[in-house]
């Protein structure tokens, strides 16, 4: 396994805190390799919900939808333990976006994982993708960092 990434926590513009459950766990006593997906949903999902543009948009039959996934385990996590899940966006394209993720233990800076997303801006009933509104373009403008 690498060794952890140190991250700067500057480098991310949201952050979640979330506790680890018992049910996080995997046979081997560790966080289960696809719970550390479900950890990026939830800053991710906090901030399609918070942010009343795309909230608006949601409403309207406009969603964002993941088109691409992955993650890069760094070291483990086992419970008891209480994480923080930092997301930024990386790249804004016509359609589409692109968001980085890391995991770390409350409190410290090494990267346990670091995950990346990439979501198309679509009409829900079409299934199509479609150009990002302006609307939306700058709430995500709002998390980018290099």
């Amino acid at each position: 396994m690498p060794k952890p990434s140190p991250i700067e926590k500057n480098d991310y513009t949201l952050w979640e805190d979330c506790a680890v459950r018992a049910s996080d766990m995997d046979a081997r006593g560790h966080v289960n390799n696809a719970t550390y997906f479900a950890y990026f949903e939830i800053v991710r999902t906090n901030f399609f919900m918070d942010t009343p543009a795309i909230a608006a948009r949601q409403s309207e039959g406009h969603a964002p939808f993941i088109v691409a996934q992955e993650c890069s385990y760094h070291g483990q996590i086992r419970y008891p333990a209480d994480v923080e899940i930092g997301m930024r966006v990386k790249k804004i394209g016509n359609k589409s976006f692109a968001s980085e993720y890391v995991v770390c233990r409350r409190g410290e800076s090494e990267a346990l994982a670091l995950g990346s997303s990439t979501h198309a801006w679509t009409l829900v009933k079409e299934g199509k993708a479609i150009p990002i509104p302006e609307d939306i373009r700058a709430a995500l403008e709002g998390l980018i960092r290099s």
